[in-house]
């Protein structure tokens, strides 16, 4: 399996520090492709799972396209004027940093900057709240 999990800049780290064999066993053990039964199990017995992806620029793709479908579905509660399973949904989408940043810190930071983005991008549906429904609503 060929699987590049480290660019040039990292490589020069490793060779400097003496560390490619290790970050080569790494690639060996835990790279794939697919997720196994064991991997499977783990993920069902978490509350919360994360995957990380990135683009050619590192840009983490899939962090956009999750909290679309939070943000898609908390609109959809407003437009219903389910206020509280909104503000649930919200209160959960608010708890993903912490919960990241006990994968990776730097998730954790990346995904609170998203989500406060994220809230001033939810529009007010039907209901006419306003984008600020979660600190109204609290």
């Amino acid at each position: 399996m060929d699987i590049q999990m480290y660019h040039e800049g990292s490589r020069e780290l490793q060779d400097r520090f003496g560390s490619r064999q290790l970050a080569d066993r790494l690639v060996e053990v835990l790279a794939r492709t697919a997720f196994t039964e064991d991997d499977r199990k783990f993920i069902e017995s978490r509350p919360l799972f994360f995957l990380a992806t990135a683009d050619a620029a590192g840009q983490r793709i899939l962090l956009d396209w999750l909290l679309g479908q939070h943000r898609h579905r908390i609109n959809d509660l407003l437009a219903r004027s389910a206020v509280d399973a909104a503000r649930r949904h919200w209160n959960l989408v608010r708890e993903l940093p912490t919960w990241a940043s006990q994968v990776e810190e730097t998730l954790g930071r990346e995904l609170a900057e998203r989500i406060e983005r994220f809230h001033d991008e939810v529009e007010p549906g039907d209901t006419g709240n306003s984008p600020d429904w979660a600190e109204r609503h609290q």
